[in-house]
């Protein structure tokens, strides 16, 4: 009879080696419930607070590479670790931030990271949002371990043509502050596009 994977035999397929003690360790000691989902568009992971008969429940994208993947969990984690200190604070106020820099100083170094990934994340851990894949420094070089040729849409030359996941397409126009003003294709609606918006599909103009 096949022997049933242990936690720590369950992590290492989704998080460098070196960072499975800890996480394994947080798991036990909060009794999370981890659920790993579908890939979803809008997020990479949420968490959910105990109630109505469950403890704390973190779900995180099956998709992300191993260190998205750790970030992403650690993420959820500086949630509940806020809550059990604070109660009723603000998502990502400054409780978050600070409970998110102290879970992540463990795994600062190049024995959980590559040297490009530990770069980004140092100068993103300084003021950290709501979400890493706003970070689009931090967001690039962890695609670059995803195993896929990614273009987005800050690759493109202006006035290229090109399609979202979504099977929408849109002509490139400028850049307005952080997102760039493109224009729908076959059409005149203006849409605010986020650098990062990943495409299937480009023509140059």
């Amino acid at each position: 009879m096949n022997k049933k994977p242990g936690l720590h035999e369950i992590l290492i397929q989704f998080i460098p080696e070196g960072a499975v003690e800890q996480v394994a360790e947080w798991i036990v000691g909060y009794k999370i419930k981890v659920n790993i989902t579908k890939s979803r568009y809008t997020k990479s992971g949420d968490y959910r607070l105990p109630g109505n008969g469950h403890g704390h429940r973190i779900s995180i994208n099956h998709d992300l590479n191993k260190y998205h993947f750790l970030i992403t969990f650690v993420h959820e984690v500086a949630h509940l670790t806020s809550f059990v200190k604070y109660k009723n604070i603000a998502p990502h106020g400054k409780e978050w931030k600070q409970e998110f820099q102290i879970l992540m100083d463990p795994f600062l170094h190049e024995g959980i990271f590559p040297e490009d990934i530990l770069i980004e994340l140092q100068n993103y851990i300084k003021n950290p949002a709501a979400a890493s894949c706003t970070d689009v420094k931090l967001s690039k070089v962890l695609v670059k371990y995803d195993g896929k040729n990614t273009i987005f849409v800050e690759d493109l030359p202006e006035n290229a043509v090109f399609m979202l996941k979504n099977g929408k397409k849109f002509i490139k126009g400028p850049k307005i502050k952080k997102l760039y003003k493109c224009t729908e294709y076959g059409g005149k609606h203006l849409y605010l596009v986020h650098p990062l918006a990943e495409i299937t599909s480009y023509e140059e103009a």
